[in-house]
């Protein structure tokens, strides 16, 4: 008997007894711009030096997670593909930069921008937030977590590295932080610091999983939900329908084409997208708008599409397919929000499963503890680049003028100095550069490490001569 049989009993009355299951514990290398490929690959973010940038800047993450809050409240916040969520979050609370990362196991929106923009942001996102799941911003605060600052950084380093999803070491988040970053590079709110914050989570994410022990439990809601109903063999001579076509609905397909069921079936809104997943795992295609007949027939049901309301109601389960006797079912809801209308729980006979049934992983436990410690490196680099933006056009005119006043007095030198064969000219130029790098070396490094690099700018600009706002003046 496998656990699709044991799932279901017929209790007193012959009401349904729910068996659940044991607590279980993208496009492009680096999203948002090619820069980020380069940047990701490195052992270090490189500090950009980008004089337009403005102090002081600052960084904050409001979000809900399968931790805190329960499913009924994450599926009312949650944003669905196209639904432009970072460019209404900008809008509606007044950031310049924003970026909603919404998944099964939570939801999160990162603003970033001048701190005077940010001031009451956090207050002003969670009342965004509960206004979009109708409630009180009281009720929303007591699910949510908020972070601020370098928190903010080590938090969006976890995450890139799968420490903080319900299963340890999760390896579909990365393809969803890249589809968040590039949704609010599309919608024109993705800034220099929310692309820097998530370049140095990739890079962070990669380095930290580098460093967990080999997965022994589900890295992704879509292996916690076949290993839940014990693996593709449990589905040996079983009717399966799968509903969607995109990354978790292909990787279910993968994971039991090869365990023996009767018949599969993929029914997807996009037919030629169902097609086309339905032809590579050998399952068959229905068309989305007589779906009714396919799920009554089905066996067990995986619902894997970005809808936002329910695809499956207790109508289409209770459906009457040639009168034939029906065994158990079971339904399987990967979606946030819900697939599947809960109701679907009370028919006889049917199991139904969401993300937070299938929420724990007991067997990834592994020492996390070097992850954990290269998470919080990243996060340290991302801080002292943050700190180092105000100073950045210092820096730059400082360079700059002091390369004015070398090639200047170079020209004359050599202009005095008749005879010199190329040689000699390049022994007088070198000698110049380097004294101009020694000379400028220790201002510039005390400019990029001190923490109160705000008060060394200006006196900075006072002792060379020009304007916080102004080019450079020669000497």
């Amino acid at each position: 008997m496998t656990i699709v049989d044991r799932v279901v009993e017929g209790g007193p009355g012959g009401s349904v007894v729910l068996r659940m299951p044991p607590r279980i514990g993208a496009q492009y290398a680096c999203p948002v711009a090619s820069s980020f490929d380069a940047a990701d690959r490195t052992e270090a973010p490189p500090v950009v030096h980008d004089p337009s940038a403005r102090p002081p800047v600052h960084v904050l993450v409001v979000g809900l997670h399968a931790r805190l809050a329960p499913l009924a409240l994450r599926e009312r916040v949650a944003f669905v593909p196209g639904e432009d969520a970072s460019r209404a979050v900008a809008a509606a609370v007044g950031v310049p930069e924003a970026m909603v990362l919404s998944t099964c196991n939570r939801v999160e929106v990162y603003a970033a921008g001048p701190r005077a923009a940010l001031d009451g942001a956090a207050d002003r996102l969670l009342a965004f937030l509960a206004a979009r799941a109708d409630v009180a911003p009281e009720r929303l605060r007591a699910y949510a977590h908020v972070q601020a600052g370098p928190a903010t950084a080590r938090h969006l380093c976890r995450v890139a590295a799968g420490l903080d999803s319900v299963m340890l070491g999760e390896t579909q988040i990365v393809g969803q932080l890249k589809r968040a970053a590039e949704e609010s590079r599309a919608a024109g709110t993705m800034g220099g610091t929310l692309q820097r914050l998530v370049c140095t989570a990739l890079a962070a994410g990669r380095r930290a999983r580098a460093r967990l022990a080999p997965a022994s439990g589900p890295t992704s809601v879509a292996q916690a939900a076949v290993r839940a109903i014990g693996g593709a063999p449990a589905l040996a001579g079983r009717t399966v329908v799968v509903l969607g076509a995109g990354e978790t609905a292909a990787e279910v397909l993968r994971l039991i084409e090869h365990g023996g069921a009767a018949r599969m079936v993929v029914l997807n809104r996009t037919a030629a997208r169902g097609q086309a997943l339905a032809w590579r795992h050998g399952a068959d295609s229905e068309a989305w708008e007589a779906r009714a007949v396919a799920l009554a027939s089905a066996d067990v049901i995986f619902a894997c599409t970005g809808a936002a309301s329910p695809v499956v109601t207790p109508a289409h389960l209770a459906a009457d397919v040639g009168g034939a006797p029906r065994g158990p079912r079971l339904v399987v809801d990967l979606g946030v929000p819900r697939n599947v209308d809960p109701e679907v729980a009370a028919l006889p006979g049917v199991a139904l499963w969401d993300v937070d049934a299938l929420a724990g992983n007991p067997g990834a436990a592994r020492d996390a503890v070097e992850a954990e410690a290269e998470a919080q490196r990243w996060a340290d680099r991302y801080e002292r680049w943050l700190a180092n933006r105000p100073v950045v056009p210092m820096i730059a005119r400082l360079k700059e003028g002091a390369e004015r006043v070398r090639e200047r007095e170079l020209a004359r030198a050599l202009a005095r100095l008749d005879g010199l064969d190329e040689r000699e000219q390049a022994v007088v130029r070198e000698l110049a550069t380097r004294l101009v790098n020694k000379l400028l070396h220790p201002p510039m490094a005390a400019l990029a490490a001190d923490p109160d690099a705000h008060e060394l700018a200006a006196s900075a600009h006072r002792l060379f001569g020009f304007a916080p706002d102004s080019p450079s003046q020669s000497a």
